[in-house]
């Protein structure tokens, strides 16, 4: 009977530990979640300011983060507007990006070991039934944002 008690005790104990240990990895998770996606949607702003011929209007800037399919802790964002004027997608991704990383440079953001150049596209599409452009873009701020951003480029050029 005493054995039995033992061994429920640790049951117990385990039972806390894991419990502390997932709550304390989605407030890390959340915290980081936080601290990357307010800069990214001030970086927005700017490009939505300093793009008028791609933005026609000034929309409110809000963003979601993308799916974790590809691992908790990617600082993925996903922008979703309505009335963009696009002519060639290529160059609109580099231009944006190109600016959301002047933002960064003049706001002294930096990325994942001291990147200069935290700010990456990863997505830019168009939906057929609502015609909205959903556009992501990742802040890599970690290791594992930085994988991401690889796999996705090596995705893209494998296309």
């Amino acid at each position: 009977m005493f054995f039995i008690l033992i061994i429920a005790v640790l049951i117990l104990v385990l039972i806390i530990i894991s419990v502390i240990r997932r709550h304390a990895a989605k407030t890390t998770t959340n915290q980081l979640i936080m601290a990357s996606q307010l800069p990214t949607n001030q970086a927005m702003r700017y490009a939505q300011d300093n793009l008028p011929e791609v933005f026609r209007q000034k929309q409110p800037i809000s963003s979601t983060l993308v799916a974790n399919v590809w691992g908790h802790g990617v600082m993925t964002f996903e922008f979703i507007f309505d009335d963009l004027r696009i002519t060639n997608q290529v160059i609109t991704m580099i231009e944006l990006e190109n600016i959301l990383n002047d933002y960064a440079c003049k706001n002294d953001l930096n990325g994942y070991r001291g990147l200069k150049k935290p700010f990456k596209v990863t997505d830019f599409w168009q939906a057929l039934d609502d015609h909205k452009w959903h556009i992501d873009i990742t802040y890599i701020i970690n290791q594992v944002t930085l994988e991401y951003t690889h796999d996705i480029e090596k995705l893209n050029t494998r296309a």
